[in-house]
């Protein structure tokens, strides 16, 4: 592959579709996208994902991310159990993160954030989504869990079961349940010969707490997980309505759409009651999420509140108050064809005015169409110049106020054509596939582009859970990740509802005015005996198979350069000082090195303020009570992809030992006037160090506190050589996966890969950018037998 021809097609899709000035001073308006293969993982397998900056505007070359910071936050406890950091360049970042074998299974948060922050210390770019971690095992035992009725009112009483019915009846010693709260309170009690424990809660724990139960059952030397939602005492639910500022219409149709959740945030699915004058007229039940709608004509100055109708739930909301001669806009369609259609009931004299607004580009003013006449009864608005996005339209009078707003997604815009041409799509096990890719405008003209594709089984994804790129950009991101589509918007339904809750300039929570600030790694050298070091100290890092060099100031301070000091996920990297031996006042074994990375900081103030994980939508108030395993038999044969790479001998290369450190013909410890004839050091053995003899310590007292700045790495899936091998099975579940690839109508645009020795049905899906800025995804499904 080209790729300078790759790097400068990218600048041009990613960058110049949305160039506009941006000083110094202000906050970059850009949307970090990350997709990944698949949403659900065991431990010790690979996510393997790209990253791109969907720009609005246009960074200044000071302000370009060069971090990516990837971590997994595991939902019941709010904390991150794993944290990665990333080379990004020219806008985007592929990598690979590695789950841990000890990674407790579970629903968790994959978190992206780049080192480009507002001056409040939040980062501008941000992106998550959710992933569950299964254990590759089969179910040892089946357990449940029953809250019980008790008399005490200051306790709370969970029982717990588990069996095995091949082991039912034969005693173990040590089973047990151990578990905990979201305040942190915790214990654990033995399960009796039969399985069974209680679980005493104190009330007052349980209504500090988010109400779920976190537990891990320990029966028959088998483990497992699970959660337990605590149902509550008479909970009370919230309502929240469309419109709820507005003052109904009399004697005209008022259209709602509403929502009910519980106190800590879980969706509530319910039947309410309107009611008149306190006499029931009509009644509505929302969906699992607690989303519904409904219509009724009001009376003037009647009384209008809202039940519920649903056990224990309880709910108390009062309507305003019907009038006449008032303004009034309705829009049920907010995801309209080619046509925007607007009921309009208005009284008021004067001419009105509708103004439109693209999300994404908070400061433009697409149309406005002036002179509508305050008796006309519907505002008919063609799309067919509307780029694909989501508007917000308002309504003024003759001096220019507001009287109403609202949004709509445009989605009448021609999109680019993918074609994806399969040489088959069954394939047995072990089998070739190759496919040709081809992007093109909407008049079939052929377009250049840059996409990630990838193959994947299909039960490692959760459809609702998996995020798209042009849905994540045209709707997901403004409207705060309130709610997930597909491309085709099969379920409009919904987004309709989401639109009709939006808030005003609802981009302005995402967009500080704050100016934007770039964090860069800092370090500081020191001595051990806290001398003061009058010369610059000389930074020696080895990154692969090769040393690099660096100079701190005299007072021992240094930034480190992320290009320098990436490396390729798992190696290590090593950092260490030394002191030129004719300016020295201290010793090259007396130097401390600490090094400062900021994202550090921002993962410690993410995890730590349970408000901003809100704000982002990171966190599901819905637990998850299922058992986090897979069923599947063929799982626990899993054995993930390999990167295969030759090792690296530091030694043999430079004479020194494995982080670099060498000793001179005349015993002298990292020699400056004999660097490269040297021997590498061993622990234990003495060497001269300011013409004293000390023992060597080795090399684990000087690596760096750092986490390595990794770089993207070569998938490797089923090989050729593979094959032909049948004495070992390979069940991997990811067939396939390639970040960037250049789709243009000039090369080959065509790819190869093998399946595996798992068989179902795969998804090959292929999202990314044109050079017209437009966005593309599309999947097929693929068969293996």
């Amino acid at each position: 592959m080209n790729w300078k021809r790759t790097i400068y097609l990218l600048f041009q899709i990613i960058l110049l579709p949305f160039l506009h000035p941006l000083s110094a001073q202000e906050t970059p308006k850009e949307i970090l996208y990350v997709t990944t293969d698949k949403n659900i993982y065991t431990p010790g397998e690979i996510i393997w994902f790209s990253s791109y900056l969907l720009n609005t505007k246009e960074l200044t070359d000071t302000l370009s991310p060069d971090l990516l910071a990837v971590g997994l936050l595991r939902e019941d406890s709010i904390s991150f159990s794993v944290k990665r950091y990333y080379l990004m360049a020219n806008k985007i970042c592929p990598g690979s993160l590695t789950i841990p074998d000890s990674l407790v299974p579970g629903d968790y948060r994959l978190v992206a954030f780049s080192n480009v922050t507002d001056t409040e210390h939040k980062p501008i770019h941000f992106f998550s989504s959710k992933i569950i971690i299964k254990s590759p095992t089969l179910n040892a035992f089946h357990s449940t869990f029953e809250q019980l009725d008790t008399k005490d009112k200051n306790t709370i009483e969970i029982q717990v079961k588990a069996w095995n019915l091949e082991l039912r009846g034969e005693k173990a010693k040590n089973n047990r349940i151990a578990y905990k709260l979201s305040t942190g309170w915790k214990g654990e009690v033995p399960l009796d010969i039969f399985g069974q424990a209680i679980i005493s809660i104190p009330k007052e724990e349980f209504q500090q707490s988010d109400k779920n139960l976190m537990t891990q059952i320990f029966y028959q030397n088998n483990k497992k997980y699970s959660n337990f939602k605590i149902a509550e005492e008479n909970p009370i639910i919230k309502l929240s309505i469309s419109n709820p500022d507005k003052t109904l219409l009399a004697d005209k149709e008022n259209f709602f759409y509403w929502q009910t959740s519980q106190e800590n945030g879980s969706p509530a699915a319910v039947e309410i009651a309107i009611l008149e004058n306190g006499q029931e007229i009509l009644t509505s039940k929302s969906d699992e999420q607690g989303m519904g709608s409904f219509s009724f004509v009001p009376k003037e100055d009647a009384l209008y509140t809202i039940n519920s109708k649903t056990a224990p739930f309880k709910l108390d909301y009062t309507l305003n108050k019907a009038k006449k001669n008032i303004f009034h806009l309705s829009n049920k369609n907010h995801v309209p064809k080619d046509t925007l259609l607007i009921d309009l009931e208005n009284t008021q004299a004067g001419p009105l005015q509708i103004h439109f607004r693209a999300l994404q580009e908070s400061a433009a003013m697409v149309s406005s169409l002036s002179g509508i006449d305050e008796k006309s009864k519907r505002i008919v608005v063609p799309l067919k110049d509307f780029i694909k996005g989501i508007y917000e339209y308002t309504i003024t009078d003759g001096q220019n106020k507001t009287l109403d707003r609202s949004y709509f997604l445009a989605n009448y815009h021609k999109k680019p054509g993918i074609e994806i041409a399969l040489s088959k799509d069954t394939l047995s096990t072990r089998d070739s596939l190759r496919i040709n890719l081809k992007t093109s405008d909407f008049q079939g003209k052929a377009i250049e582009s840059i996409l990630t594709l990838y193959c994947v089984l299909e039960d490692r994804i959760i459809p609702e859970y998996k995020q798209h790129i042009d849905s994540y950009y045209y709707w997901d991101f403004w409207l705060g990740q309130a709610w997930k589509t597909d491309p085709t918007l099969d379920r409009i339904s919904r987004l309709n509802h989401q639109l009709a809750f939006a808030k005003p300039y609802q981009p302005s929570k995402f967009f500080s005015n704050d100016p934007a600030l770039k964090k860069d790694i800092q370090g500081y050298a020191s001595t051990t005996a806290l001398k003061r070091i009058e010369v610059p100290v000389d930074l020696l890092y080895r990154v692969g198979n090769g040393l690099k060099q660096q100079l701190t100031d005299s007072m021992g301070k240094f930034y480190l350069n992320p290009r320098q000091i990436a490396i390729q996920e798992p190696n290590k990297l090593y950092l260490f000082a030394s002191i030129n031996q004719k300016k020295k006042k201290v010793g090259s074994s007396d130097v401390t090195i600490k090094i400062s990375n900021p994202l550090e900081q921002l993962f410690t103030n993410i995890q730590q303020n349970s408000s901003e994980l809100t704000r982002y939508g990171m966190i599901s108030r819905k637990k998850n009570t299922a058992e986090f395993q897979i069923k599947d038999p063929n799982v626990n044969k899993i054995e993930e992809v390999v990167v295969y790479a030759k090792p690296r001998d530091l030694r043999s290369t430079f004479g020194r030992n494995e982080c670099g450190d060498y000793v001179c013909p005349y015993n002298i410890l990292n020699c400056q006037n004999h660097p490269y004839s040297g021997r590498p050091a061993v622990k234990g053995e003495s060497y001269l160090v300011n013409g004293i003899r000390t023992v060597y310590k080795g090399c684990t007292d000087r690596e760096s506190t750092i986490e390595p700045i990794y770089t993207g790495r070569t998938f490797q899936g089923m090989s050729k050589a593979e094959l032909s091998d049948f004495s070992s099975k390979n069940y991997i579940s990811t067939l396939f996966w390639m970040p960037y690839i250049l789709v243009d109508n000039v090369n080959d645009n065509q790819i190869q890969f093998y399946s595996s020795d798992q068989t179902g049905k795969y998804k090959l899906i292929i999202e990314g950018v044109t050079n017209t800025g437009e966005l593309i995804y599309a999947e097929k499904e693929i068969i293996v037998k």
